[in-house]
């Protein structure tokens, strides 16, 4: 069995069973990276995430979403970001349904401070703390990405 060496959302490496991807992103560790010139490090595969976002892209102000267990989140949201790690869906402080998350504590993070929803399907949601290079994430907004979550309907707002 072929593995590939994934670079996962929080920069972690970790290795995936090549028949987990349906289309390898293979990335170089940073040990075996350094001797590739950094334009020629990656090989990407092309993802259309705009078509896969089954809400607005421009946001919606009342739209409920949910857990895949149904634990409500969110109520509202400013917009959908389309960046170099694939889709988020944007919320403000007012828009987060606090009641429903917990800080994690145990790690920390540079870029945002992790909170996780109090279900069992574990949603990770990000506080952006520091602006990034590969998408327009603004500090003080939160983030959770559209395949982790459900519109009031029970729809996937991501397939």
């Amino acid at each position: 069995m072929k593995t590939y060496v994934v670079q996962t959302p929080i920069r972690c490496a970790s290795v995936v069973p090549s028949s987990i991807l349906s289309t390898p992103l293979i990335y170089p560790s940073d040990r075996g990276a350094a001797s590739v010139p950094r334009s020629k490090s990656r090989a990407v595969a092309k993802t259309d995430y705009r078509k896969q976002v089954n809400i607005p892209h421009e946001g919606h102000p009342s739209l409920h979403l949910y857990s895949p267990q149904g634990l409500l989140l969110a109520t509202g949201y400013e917009r959908v970001v389309f960046g170099g790690r694939g889709p988020y869906v944007e919320m403000t402080e007012t828009q987060m349904q606090h009641e429903n998350l917990h800080l994690i504590t145990n790690v920390r993070h540079v870029y945002f401070h992790e909170y996780r929803s109090n279900c069992a399907a574990n949603v990770m949601v990000y506080l952006q703390r520091r602006t990034i290079a590969y998408a327009d994430y603004r500090i003080g907004l939160y983030y959770i990405s559209p395949f982790e979550l459900q519109d009031e309907n029970g729809e996937r707002t991501a397939a």
